[in-house]
């Protein structure tokens, strides 16, 4: 799949399901993501008006490896961000390493943007999910009271 999504289906999809939160909830909060998802919530957060965005382990925003990081990076649209971005990540992270997350804080403060960059040393990627083997428990659970934290104040 990260190969076969596009920015242009990923942006339409994204779309869709803010404007029906939009139609038949109260008001958005904030949108969150895990892995791809993380990058889909920062390129959401690069084209619509979000007021917060948590980005867990956000692959690909500073490369062209994938096609939603096509024909540009993602990070390219980076001072478009209006809202606030939380971004969690483990330091052993093969998919976000230590130059891709100095690339994003980098782009993030010159675009001016508030955000903070949570980083867990000795921890991988997918820490949040309980069914991997990469599962990081008091990681996972510090996240999760930051990220609540996080939206509470949106």
């Amino acid at each position: 799949m990260l190969q076969q999504l596009t920015r242009t289906q990923a942006l339409d999809d994204l779309a869709a399901t803010i404007e029906w939160v939009a139609v038949n909830r109260a008001p958005l909060a904030g949108v969150v993501g895990l892995s791809l998802g993380g990058h889909l919530a920062y390129l959401a957060a690069t084209q619509f008006e979000l007021p917060a965005v948590a980005i867990f382990y956000g692959g690909w925003i500073p490369t062209t490896d994938i096609t939603i990081s096509q024909p540009e990076p993602t990070i390219a649209a980076t001072a478009q961000i209006g809202g606030r971005v939380q971004m969690f990540v483990g330091c052993n992270d093969p998919i976000v390493p230590a130059e891709h997350r100095r690339q994003i804080t980098d782009a993030l403060t010159d675009a001016g943007t508030d955000h903070q960059l949570i980083e867990y040393p000795g921890v991988g990627h997918g820490f949040l999910c309980d069914r991997r083997a990469s599962f990081h428990p008091e990681a996972a659970n510090d996240a999760w009271n930051r990220l609540l934290r996080f939206l509470e104040q949106s």
